[in-house]
């Protein structure tokens, strides 16, 4: 009975080790999920942020005289602000670029979007001011033949 109860209080010990080893490991468990969350939550955060300060809404602003701000999540978004806000119209577009068209008094404009700009679904990219290139839109004004054209 002596020895049975030596064993006894050694299995104890070994119990009371391993019950503190799982909550151990339930803890660390717990920590790895909240880092991992985190983490996920700050690069959502950052990626907002770069989308929010995208250097296009300003480089669009300049080349349309626009006074107010520019924000736009993805290409049909532009195209809707393009049209209606600046009468731009979708034109033919090319390999590399997205194109709108506007007729005013003999002029034609003609703005192209780099399709870098936008992913696979058409969702603007996030890009830091030092990522940008300014060639990444443009615009290009071209004398028409009718003077009395606008949209």
């Amino acid at each position: 009975m002596f020895q049975r109860l030596l064993q006894e209080r050694a299995r104890l010990k070994e119990l009371t080790t391993l019950k503190k080893m799982n909550e151990t490991a339930q803890t660390l468990n717990q920590l790895v999920t909240f880092l991992t969350e985190e983490r996920r939550n700050r690069d959502d955060a950052i990626k907002d942020i770069l989308i929010f300060n995208h250097p296009a809404f300003r480089r669009l602003a300049d080349l349309t005289q626009t006074e107010y701000r520019i924000f736009f999540t993805n290409l049909d978004e532009l195209s809707i602000w393009l049209k209606n806000a600046k009468g731009y119209y979708e034109d033919c577009n090319t390999n590399t670029s997205y194109r709108w068209c506007r007729l005013d008094k003999g002029w034609q404009s003609i703005i192209s979007v780099d399709k870098g700009l936008f992913d696979q679904n058409g969702k603007l990219q996030s890009m830091t001011p030092e990522e940008w290139d300014q060639s990444l839109i443009i615009l290009e004004k071209e004398q028409t033949d009718d003077e009395d054209a606008h949209f």
